[in-house]
């Protein structure tokens, strides 16, 4: 063999071998290739204000869309306890609805009235007091006014569902008399009798309209002296006003001669 023909032979192998060393590169490129296409996609982090806003979504409270009457408190809080159907505590308040009346504990009907307003405002739940232009506490210190809960006014609810009834003598001192629910149940009567004819022995005794006396709006006594007891006088449960100088108003609750 000749020099031209061994290199000839050399220069064939070596091509030979450079081809297989290409192809095996190709498809080691082509494996790595195919398994970077394979990567699963990294999650997008969310940014604070996008986490803002789903925290925000998150905690938003549906609270009662009421609009409340006069000039007193309107109060939207949160219900923490119930004492009984006609009372209870939001914000921190004690809460007398006006002029509805459930029956006291140990009474018959006590009970029911109470899980009747558990049920309608339970402990937890957004509830709307509009306090009582008219009569803001009663002796007791209480606030007075009309609770909405769930969307539904408590003082009427318990009225329509048989737990309660209209405490009549209190009319004449509430701004919510007038509503639908406080009529139909007793104060429409109530407003016809607070205003009755003046007793002939009144009149006789009273020369003049100016011997009323302005602490007794609705009826007409006549001016101290002298003084009158309850039994003096054709009225019950009438408004009285400072200086209540016959002295009807014993409970300081605006009602004289209750009994």
């Amino acid at each position: 063999m000749t020099v031209l023909g061994v290199l000839i032979g050399l220069q064939q192998i070596i091509t030979y071998q450079a081809k297989i060393a290409l192809d095996e590169y190709d498809a080691v490129h082509q494996a790595q290739q195919s398994d970077i296409a394979k990567l699963p996609e990294i999650p997008k982090e969310s940014t604070k204000s996008e986490q803002k806003v789903e925290s925000k979504t998150d905690t938003v409270k549906t609270e009662p869309n009421i609009v409340c009457s006069g000039n007193a408190k309107c109060i939207t809080g949160m219900v923490e306890s119930i004492v009984d159907g006609d009372t209870l505590y939001i914000d921190g308040i004690k809460i007398r609805i006006s002029l509805t009346d459930t029956p006291e504990i140990g009474d018959k009907g006590y009970s029911e009235a109470t899980e009747f307003t558990k049920s309608l405002c339970p402990k937890g739940s957004v509830a709307q007091v509009d306090q009582d232009d008219l009569q803001l506490y009663d002796k007791f210190n209480r606030m007075l006014g009309k609770v909405t809960c769930s969307g539904k006014i408590l003082n009427s609810e318990l009225l329509y569902n048989n737990h309660a009834k209209i405490s009549t003598q209190y009319c004449i001192t509430s701004e919510f008399s007038k509503e639908s629910w406080a009529q139909q149940y007793g104060c429409a009567t109530k407003n016809q009798a607070i205003t009755p004819q003046i007793p002939k022995e009144i009149l006789e005794s009273s020369s003049n309209e100016n011997n009323c006396n302005a602490s007794y709006p609705d009826v007409c006594i006549p001016l101290f002296p002298p003084d009158l007891d309850c039994k003096d006088v054709p009225y019950k449960k009438f408004r009285v006003l400072s200086p209540d100088p016959h002295k009807f108003d014993g409970d300081k609750d605006g009602i004289g001669c209750e009994s």
